[in-house]
């Protein structure tokens, strides 16, 4: 009887266990792979990422999901055993990117406690002239009103730049280059770790769409050419209410 017992009570523990199992997902360095401090000539930065099964019952990836910016290019095995780990490879494409930049990619998987986790992607694009916003936007232009826009350029580098030049390409020939005024002046000088605040302003004529790119020639070997696209909808003057 009490043999009989002990054999009720092992099971009722085997049951118990087997019902308490579950896999559990974790990503190497707490969900956060980090490049640190990057180059833009760098192009695409790649990575491979530990997803470890921390939990007691064999780990399923169901799906992962790159956001903008970022790409998989493999994952080694998609069942992964107690105790043992799958290897993701991931890609970030910095062209184009400055300063500090996140990407994010979402992994799917049977953990029953976190069945969507997210990997975060980081790394800071040291370009060596920086721009902030990388365009001047007007964000409201109504005819014969004027309005302003402004980026910061910021020198990164360890020597003064000078702006030796500066063009107005127009995308129509309908607005004149002229009636966009701004402050850039030829031989300014942008200290090393300093801002130059670009300004400019605009009273359009007529209604239509502004594109343009402002374009400026430095001395800088690493950064000789500086663009900033210009844009905005221009609109008719609000009437009042008859």
């Amino acid at each position: 009887m009490l043999n009989i017992l002990k054999l009720s009570i092992v099971a009722l523990m085997a049951a118990f266990i087997s019902l308490s199992a579950q896999p559990k997902l974790f990503i190497e360095n707490n969900s956060v792979h980090d490049w640190g401090n990057v180059k833009p000539e760098q192009g695409v930065l790649k990575g491979d990422i530990k997803l470890h099964n921390k939990g007691d019952k064999t780990l399923e990836i169901k799906r992962v999901k790159p956001g903008c910016g970022c790409t998989t290019d493999s994952l080694d095995t998609d069942i992964i055993a107690p105790g043992k780990f799958a290897t993701l490879r991931v890609n970030l494409n910095i062209s184009g990117y400055q300063g500090n930049t996140v990407k994010s990619v979402r992994i799917s998987s049977n953990d029953p406690e976190k069945p969507e986790q997210n990997l975060l992607l980081k790394c800071n694009v040291v370009v060596h002239v920086g721009t902030a916003p990388k365009y001047l936007g007007f964000n409201r232009l109504i005819v014969d009103e004027e309005s302003s826009t402004r980026s910061v350029i910021t020198n990164n580098t360890d020597k003064p730049i000078k702006i030796i030049n500066f063009s107005l390409r127009m995308a129509s020939k309908d607005i004149d280059p002229t009636e966009l005024k701004h402050n850039i002046r030829r031989n300014t000088i942008i200290e090393p770790k300093a801002s130059y605040t670009v300004e400019m302003k605009y009273k359009p004529k007529k209604t239509g769409r502004l594109q343009s790119t402002l374009t400026i020639q430095t001395d800088s070997k690493e950064s000789p050419t500086i663009e900033l696209p210009i844009w905005g909808n221009i609109i008719e003057p609000q009437t009042g209410k008859n």
